[in-house]
């Protein structure tokens, strides 16, 4: 081993996520709120002689050169031209996969983030370069990859197909707990999106941004803003979502809301004072029908 480094690699979560287009080459333009959450998973990068980029997930059936990490890993050498190391990728996994948590993609961006700072304090290169803005790293990954190479702490306002990442808040009203419902099921992603265009085939492919800026000025106002139009698709392609998300609504304490394309659900209360006091009943709901279901907040540092 020449260098090794140990990472989190941090999930995300969607309060809002509005499509607002279609573009000719398919792709939907979306205007969403997002946030890095304190879950995560656990990578360690090493870089080594044997010339071999190799990933070891806990979960077998990622071990291949079509992950995310393989994929980022192979992208950055051949940026720099880097033929004779080896790299190997280490990843305890913790986020959801089809879960709408953003791991791949959280995955394959601390990669982006930390290997070349790897490879500039060994000497293998000169400068990190302009390596982020590489089409081919969104092309193979995947939109999300914007908000997590340019995302920090706070709540931000992603629009276009990912590339417009601003900063809505960072404010300390947003420091509080939540709660993240993890269903047994996943969800494909393209097969949501697939449905929402048969659900909603003439939506207009001119997106134009909105002339309005987000106004998150407290709890209640983060509350008011969440919102999901692939709730109704994602609940077409897992039906048990639909049921899922409706159980969830009759717990009259919480406001209840969808992250990306699902399965993952959320559950805020609608009075922020009352969390302790209330919180038994969604580890009830939890132990009857199988949830996980994990306590979390918004990411309040980046190690």
């Amino acid at each position: 081993i020449l260098h090794e480094k140990n990472i989190n690699s941090y999930a995300k979560i969607n309060f809002r996520l509005k499509v607002t287009g279609r573009r000719t080459d398919g792709y939907h333009t979306l205007d969403m709120l997002n946030s890095l959450i304190d879950f995560s998973d656990q990578l360690k990068i090493e870089i080594n002689n044997t010339g071999i980029i190799r990933t070891f997930f806990d979960n077998e059936q990622l071990n291949n050169a079509n992950n995310f990490c393989s994929i980022a890993t192979n992208l950055i050498l051949d940026f720099y031209s880097i033929k004779n190391i080896g790299v190997s990728i280490y990843c305890n996994k913790h986020i959801p996969m089809g879960g709408g948590l953003g791991g791949g993609s959280s995955n394959a961006s601390s990669i982006i983030k930390y290997l070349p700072t790897m490879l500039l304090d060994m000497g293998l290169i000169k400068e990190i370069g302009k390596l982020h803005s590489m089409v081919k790293f969104h092309e193979k990954i995947g939109s999300d990859l914007h908000f997590f190479t340019k995302g920090n702490v706070g709540i931000f306002n992603i629009r276009g197909i990912g590339e417009d990442v601003s900063l809505v808040t960072n404010h300390s009203y947003i420091n509080f707990p939540f709660y993240l419902v993890m269903p047994k099921y996943s969800i494909n992603t393209q097969m949501v999106y697939k449905k929402y265009k048969e659900l909603v085939p003439n939506i207009d492919s001119a997106y134009k941004y909105q002339d309005y800026k987000f106004v998150i000025n407290s709890y209640q106002s983060i509350l008011d803003l969440i919102d999901n139009d692939l709730l109704n698709p994602a609940s077409e392609v897992q039906p048990n979502l639909a049921k899922d998300y409706r159980l969830l609504s009759q717990l009259t304490n919480w406001k209840v809301g969808l992250s990306g394309s699902g399965s993952t659900m959320f559950l805020m209360p609608k009075n922020i004072n009352t969390t302790h006091d209330i919180s038994n009943e969604v580890f009830e709901i939890a132990e009857k029908y199988g949830f996980l279901i994990k306590s979390v907040s918004l990411l309040a540092k980046i190690d």
